[in-house]
């Protein structure tokens, strides 16, 4: 039998650990929690668009067990949005096609806001093929692009990522040189980079020199070095950080805010 017979926290309140002290662990009931998350968008309202959503949510629960008492949950989630903005005001410009009368027309307003509706899908359509030419902007089509490099697909990797991959693989054409290298390299670091060549130690050193601290998708960069660098050669990273001299000419207000770890990749 449960040690606690009490279901709100008015009545488990007057309660001392005299009152429980005799009672065994197991006497006492677990913990059910029954969470409600409620999501709450605001913005711009899309009538055509996509998202993908990934959430994490983390619940903590210690104590004694509560029935009846709002659990509190925090989300944090991470949210891909492609959107464009109408470049024509679709209904406008087939009003103005008709007699002025149609101007307050409820039905041929309906009927004009679902071709604008459909027009502007259409338009969305014709600018994702555009984006979808281009490495640094493409989204939805991503896959094609992996597919034709022959790159595995990686879904739950953010898309800058992705696109790092495929834009190395381009670079990597043709003979390994030290000069492609360095362009390989680049297109994860966002930044330039420079190839130390070690040749008595048959190894040879990236040195990330146009960023600070160190890049974010380091894990697919060694793998594609892996592939093409000439089997006999290691490799190691060089990361550049910010020393004391950098703050010589700073204010207190300019870098209260940030922490060391912040001061020493700040650009």
């Amino acid at each position: 039998m449960p040690a606690i017979q009490q279901q709100t926290w008015d009545e488990i309140q007057v309660l001392t650990w005299g009152d429980l002290d005799q009672n065994l662990y197991l006497d006492f009931r677990i913990a059910l929690v029954d969470g409600l998350i409620e999501a709450q968008a605001q913005g711009v309202d899309l009538s055509i668009g996509k998202s993908a959503i990934e959430g994490i949510v983390e619940m903590l629960v210690q104590g004694v067990k509560i029935e009846f008492s709002p659990a509190i949950v925090q989300v944090r989630a991470e949210i891909v949005v492609s959107s464009n903005v109408s470049r024509r005001d679709y209904k406008g410009d087939m009003l103005k096609l008709l007699p002025s009368y149609y101007n307050n027309s409820r039905l041929f307003g309906s009927l004009l806001d679902t071709y604008t509706k459909e027009l502007r899908g259409l338009e969305f359509k014709l600018d994702t093929v555009q984006d979808s030419y281009f490495v640094d902007s493409v989204v939805e089509n991503i896959i094609r692009w992996e597919q034709d490099l022959g790159i595995a697909s990686d879904v739950s990797k953010p898309y800058n990522f992705r696109r790092e991959k495929v834009k190395a693989k381009l670079r990597a054409v043709g003979t390994t040189t030290k000069a492609m290298i360095e362009t390989v390299a680049a297109a994860f670091s966002d930044g330039q980079v420079e190839v130390i060549e070690d040749n008595a130690s048959y190894a040879f050193r990236v040195k990330f020199t146009g960023t600070k601290g160190t890049p974010a998708n380091m894990t697919d960069l060694t793998a594609i070095l892996e592939e093409i660098k000439p089997a006999h050669l290691a490799f190691s990273y060089d990361y550049t950080y910010n020393t004391w001299s950098f703050l010589a000419d700073k204010t207190w207000q300019e870098v209260s805010a940030l922490t060391w770890a912040e001061i020493q990749t700040f650009n």
